[in-house]
């Protein structure tokens, strides 16, 4: 059996927070290397009616089936029960799944057919909170795609965008298996998932977000302007006819989707090179949308002390990626100096980072002087988005996360900085680090495991995110990916095992 397979990174909004909600600011957005399958089989025969059925095997109970039936420009979804799966819909799946089929049927007019289709959704395990090991706190398994007592709708996230990231690649891969859409080749192609994805979010979620997590499930890493919400005026409250609705999504010369003044903006973003960003789930959970929503209203009651202090976080979120484009010049420029530098300071902490100025060569003066503007502009953002939080009253950085940020950056060396990630809370944690050894990075993850006063769990080397290396020979798929069929065959069986 032919299986089609479409997978997705996951997010890490490192700065913009908030202010990526608005086309006048930016965010900085890395896509790490956990990624989220879907995986769709289809029987040869089509028919005049389709049965699709959704298992998302890591849950459980977890598993949906739909009766597909059509007319003329229209696709309805009906739920068949399903005997021992939980009776919970699942939103997301089912709206990426009728999207999907309208987009289809409008490209196939005519007398139109579908075959049953099998469809199968996982994620690596760093999307969902893992159980701790008594003694470590370190996740219990090692088994990819392992398999959780829980439903979807109690599993603890960690933040990493999974609903994203899931609904990007169901669209995906429904997309290519029954349109052989090639987002590998065609940047159009690539486009249009990107389109429909971000219609389905925004209809499963009930608003217009800022779309930045779809953005990074589709490009990867990259600096983030949202779209104009124009692009889906009206396309949520009404159920628009197939055609209407591709009309809408498929973008193109002369749309919103395309047009400089409504379009989402994509500029490339990387790492200093010889960096990794680690990550830790907190086991503690904040609620995204009211944190945002009290933000949102403060802005409107202050909005002079709101708008200087996101001027003031713009410029700063700016700079940090002005710096990490100069220092990945550096690299490309003279690696050698580069390396040399980056062995220096992963000895020291970086309040000592200066002192390398009197004991390296004044010609690399400019790369060491980068890596401490790194570190002082990601304290500056910290310290920004905490005193927002402060004003809106809302704890974007908790105390207890500065204290442990703190303890990090002052007692393991070669620490650029860390943050708490997109809207903050008590969610996760990140640090960057230009000690990248299995060691240095022990030496960190063991001071989150030890901590006290929260649970802290280091995500596994999967989720890290890692700045260009020559020396790292593992090609890391940047954005949207259609598997070939031998990573297909290697996934199916990490499913099943």
């Amino acid at each position: 059996m032919q299986r089609t397979v479409v997978s997705c990174p996951g997010k890490v909004l490192l700065a913009g927070g908030y202010l990526v909600l608005d086309r006048a600011h930016q965010g900085l957005v890395l896509a790490t290397t956990s990624r989220f399958y879907t995986f769709v089989s289809s029987t040869a025969a089509a028919h005049s009616s389709a049965t699709i059925t959704v298992t998302a095997s890591q849950f459980e109970r977890e598993q949906w089936q739909y009766a597909v039936s059509w007319s003329d420009d229209h696709i309805s979804l009906q739920g068949i029960a399903v005997q021992g799966a939980s009776s919970d819909r699942n939103s997301f799946v089912e709206t990426a799944i009728r999207a999907a089929l309208q987009v289809v049927q409008a490209d196939r007019p005519g007398n139109w057919s579908l075959p049953d289709l099998q469809i199968h959704i996982v994620g690596d395990n760093d999307f969902y909170s893992q159980p701790r090991q008594a003694s470590s706190g370190s996740t219990s398994t090692g088994k990819k795609f392992a398999k959780l007592k829980e439903t979807l709708r109690t599993v603890h996230k960690t933040g990493l965008g999974s609903s994203a990231a899931m609904v990007t690649s169901l669209v995906g891969a429904i997309l290519v298996h029954l349109l052989q859409l090639d987002p590998t080749n065609s940047l159009s192609d690539k486009h249009y998932i990107h389109n429909v994805a971000q219609y389905a979010h925004s209809l499963a979620q009930g608003k217009i977000g800022s779309g930045f997590d779809v953005s990074s499930a589709v490009w990867g890493s990259h600096i983030y302007t949202r779209f104009d919400p124009a692009c889906l005026d009206n396309v949520l409250s009404e159920r628009l006819p197939s055609t209407q609705l591709r009309s809408r999504l498929k973008g193109g010369q002369g749309t919103l989707w395309d047009a400089p003044e409504t379009c989402a903006r994509v500029r490339p973003l990387a790492l200093p090179p010889l960096t990794c960003l680690c990550l830790a789930d907190v086991d503690t959970g904040s609620h995204t949308p009211s944190m945002v929503s009290k933000v949102l209203t403060w802005m409107r009651e202050s909005p002079e002390e709101a708008s200087e202090r996101i001027e003031q976080l713009d410029s700063l979120n700016e700079y940090l990626a002005n710096v990490f484009s100069h220092l990945n010049e550096s690299y490309e420029r003279s690696p050698r100096a580069y390396a040399s530098v980056v062995a220096a300071l992963r000895r020291l902490s970086s309040s000592r980072w200066h002192e390398s100025y009197t004991t390296i060569s004044a010609a690399d003066h400019d790369i060491l002087g980068g890596f401490i503007d790194a570190a002082a502009t990601t304290k500056a953002i910290r310290a920004s988005m905490k005193a927002m939080g402060q004003a809106a009253g809302v704890p974007i950085e908790p105390q207890e996360q500065t204290d442990i940020l703190d303890s990090c950056q002052t007692q393991c060396l070669g620490m650029i900085g860390g943050g708490v990630p997109g809207a903050g809370g008590y969610d996760a944690l990140w640090m960057l680090t230009v000690a990248t050894s299995d060691d240095s990075i022990a030496q960190l993850e063991a001071q989150w495991t030890a901590w006290r006063s929260m649970s802290v769990r280091p995500l596994s080397s999967a989720a890290r995110v890692y700045g260009p290396d020559q020396s790292r020979i593992d090609a890391v798929k940047e954005g949207l990916h259609v598997h070939d069929q031998q990573d297909v065959a290697q996934l199916w069986q990490a499913i099943l095992s």
